[in-house]
């Protein structure tokens, strides 16, 4: 899963530090800012929006993710929600109620997080696109 998600990452945090400013370092040391004040309270805001949407795309695509724990996770008790659910029906028979009730369960946590963290996901994305 890593290997998928992490070049991903690393491309929408790269992008979007390339559309920050430069000269904002330059002109609070200037000011008399250190390090730690350069860091949390210029760079920080403005680094959080683009972590914040590789952080959601990266558990979007992690919590999707199907072929890699089916194949991994050998028992029950350590497969995912995505790799359990098609496992409730068998050759003779299929509940569609529990499937139904675990479908929603496992779609509910990345909707409320999109829904949440919209902002986020869509400044962090858009931002990095201007260069």
């Amino acid at each position: 899963l890593t290997s998928a998600s992490l070049p991903l990452a690393i491309w929408i945090i790269r992008s979007h530090m390339a559309s920050l400013p430069q000269d904002l370092e330059s002109a609070a040391r200037l000011d008399g800012a250190g390090t730690f004040i350069i860091m949390t309270k210029i760079i920080g805001p403005l680094v959080a929006p683009g972590l914040a949407a590789a952080a959601i795309v990266v558990f979007l695509a992690s919590w999707g993710a199907f072929l890699v724990p089916l194949i991994y996770a050998n028992s029950a008790a350590t497969q995912p929600l995505t790799v359990l659910i098609p496992t409730f029906g068998n050759k003779v028979s299929t509940d569609f109620g529990l499937q139904a009730a675990a479908g929603l369960v496992a779609v509910t946590p990345p909707i409320l997080l999109v829904v949440f963290l919209q902002k986020h996901l869509l400044s962090g994305l858009l931002k990095g696109a201007y260069r």
